[in-house]
Order: C-alpha cells, then sequence, then structure tokens
C-alpha cells in the first residue's frame, strides 16, 4: 500500500475487473423506470416538481446536495448499460439507491414546502406539463410487481395511485394546513399499500433450515466454514462471534480448516469463480470423499436450483 502511490485507484479498478461480468446488467434505463417503487410515490413526484422549480421556474437548486444524487445515479447507469461494459456489473439492485434515498427525500421536502407559493391555478397548471406526462410515462412503464431487483410480469398500481394523489395536491390549490395534512396522509396510505413483509423464498427457507441443522452440529471449538449471505442472520452470530470464528468456503480456508471441521456448502454463495476464483464447486468435495465426509442428506429445493451439503473434514 505504502510502495504505490495509486493504490487506491489499483484497488477499485482492479476489484471493478474482477467482478465486471459477474452478475447481468439490466440495461440503462433500469434505474430510471425503477425509482417510483424505490423512492416512493410522494417522494418521486415532489423531487420532480422540485427539478422543475430548479430548472423552469429559477427557484434555488442546492446543487451541494443536487449533485451527489446526479453523480452517483448517474454512475449506477453507467455500470448498468449492456451495450458497451464500463465498471462492475452491479446486477442493478434497488437497495444500492438506498445511499441517495435520504438526499432525494429533503430536495422532494423543499419542493413540497414550496407548494405553498403556489397563488393561482394558472401557476400551478403548469406542472401539469410534467406531470402529465410523468402519469402516463409511470402507468406504461413502472407499474408493475418487483422481486427489489426488477420489475415482474405482474402489475401493480399502488405506486401509481400514490404517485396520482400527489400530484393532486400539487394542483388543487389547498390551504397550507391542508397541505401538510394531505401530504401526510398521503404518505401513511403510501405505508399502508406498498409496505409489507417479504414472504422467505425457497432459497430463504432452505437456508433457515440449514441454520437450525448448523446449530445443533456446532459447538464451541468447531471450525465452521459457509458463505450463504443469510446463515448469520437466522444464526443471529456474525462469522466473528463464533469459537473460533466461522470462514467462507475459499480453497486455502478448506485446506487449512483442521480435522473435524463443518463445512455447509450452499448453490448460491460457495461457488463463484467469476468473482472469487478460489472458490470451490460442489464436486471438489464430492469427488474427495475420503477428506471430506457427507454428514447428513443435502437439502435440495424442489426446482433442483438452490441446495445445501453438509460436510464433515477428516
Amino acid at each position: 500500500m505504502f510502495d504505490n502511490p495509486l493504490y487506491l485507484y489499483d484497488a477499485i479498478f482492479g476489484f471493478s475487473g474482477d467482478i465486471q461480468d459477474a452478475y447481468p446488467r439490466q440495461g440503462g434505463a433500469h434505474y430510471f423506470l425503477m425509482s417510483l417503487p424505490v423512492f416512493g410515490g410522494v417522494v418521486f413526484t415532489f423531487f420532480i416538481a422540485f427539478l422543475f422549480q430548479g430548472f423552469l421556474n429559477k427557484k434555488t437548486m442546492y446543487w451541494p446536495i443536487l449533485i451527489p444524487i446526479a453523480v452517483f445515479f448517474a454512475i449506477h447507469v453507467l455500470f448498468s448499460v449492456d451495450s458497451f461494459r464500463v465498471g462492475p456489473s452491479t446486477g442493478g439492485n434497488l437497495r444500492y439507491m438506498m445511499v441517495i434515498a435520504p438526499l432525494v427525500a429533503l430536495l422532494a421536502a423543499i419542493g413540497a414546502e414550496r407548494i405553498y407559493e403556489l397563488q393561482s391555478w394558472k401557476e400551478r397548471a403548469k406542472y401539469l406539463w410534467v406531470m402529465v406526462p410523468l402519469i402516463a410515462i409511470a402507468i406504461a412503464f413502472m407499474s408493475y410487481e418487483h422481486n427489489n431487483l426488477k420489475f415482474t410480469y405482474k402489475r401493480d398500481f399502488r405506486h401509481i395511485l400514490v404517485l396520482i394523489l400527489s400530484v393532486e395536491i400539487i394542483v388543487l390549490g389547498l390551504q397550507k394546513k391542508w397541505i401538510d395534512r394531505t401530504i401526510v396522509g398521503v404518505c401513511l396510505l403510501s405505508s399502508l399499500l406498498t409496505v409489507k413483509p417479504i414472504p422467505l423464498s425457497e432459497e430463504d427457507r432452505i437456508v433457515k433450515e440449514g441454520s437450525e441443522i448448523i446449530s445443533e452440529l456446532y459447538s464451541p471449538g468447531t471450525q465452521l466454514l459457509m458463505s450463504h449471505s443469510l446463515f448469520p442472520y437466522f444464526l443471529d452470530k456474525v462469522h466473528e462471534e463464533f469459537e473460533p470464528s466461522a470462514k467462507r468456503i475459499f480453497k486455502e480456508e478448506v485446506e487449512d480448516a483442521p480435522s473435524g471441521s463443518i463445512i455447509i456448502w450452499d448453490a448460491h454463495y460457495s461457488y463463484r469463480p467469476r468473482l472469487y476464483p478460489d472458490s470451490l464447486p460442489l464436486d471438489y468435495f464430492l469427488e474427495n470423499d475420503d477428506q471430506y465426509t457427507m454428514i447428513m442428506p443435502p437439502i435440495i429445493s424442489e426446482n433442483k436450483v438452490f441446495s445445501i451439503y453438509f460436510f464433515k473434514k477428516r
């Protein structure tokens, strides 16, 4: 690190090159289309209103806040473009937008506050130039359920309803106190309509079942090797809280593990050769049965896509 003045640059772009093709790219329009479910109908509407106020009504743009939002968003849009590949393939995960969500909400609040200043129907009607096309685009391209990564093919108009109600707050010409109350009401309605527990997927269910088995197999002093990100969640322990610390399934860690170590191989995280060249496929353990004993039947999903195998090092 101290010998290389470009260490940070090399580290970032080296890792970027390693995962350039690790995940599918969702396309340049991905985060634009997903912005309604990501930020919510109320914040989305009033953030667009904020931009309208700045660019067309010459209101203060708060560039120290807006520029980081724009740069972060643009970078992830660039990473999502599939026609020419730049930077890492992030997979288009929606959770990445959580970084800028508070800043977007702050500017949306400023945009909502400026609605107080609209005195005439003529002033309010100008917003329809933007909001009517926005609603049409949302109905056409954003009115679908999503799987926290991208839209599915099932229609979902809950966010569209919140969007329309938010636009009505702008154009109805309510008094200040009623604008505040109506925004709060629409926010509560949005929460009731769109915030819901995420049911366990088949993979989640299997990992939970596997975690219960790990709890039975593990005792202090036993080395655990496991890679799935949900094992610590269901076990209520991070890797460092085990005794000794649990390790991930890489070739060196497996070879150095002592006899009696428990290895929990899963089909999602344990073998990712593009991302981690030293990760190990299932066949490594099955073909070396003189070193690794399968200590119980594997748990396999009904569609045969996901599985967990339990091994003990001899």
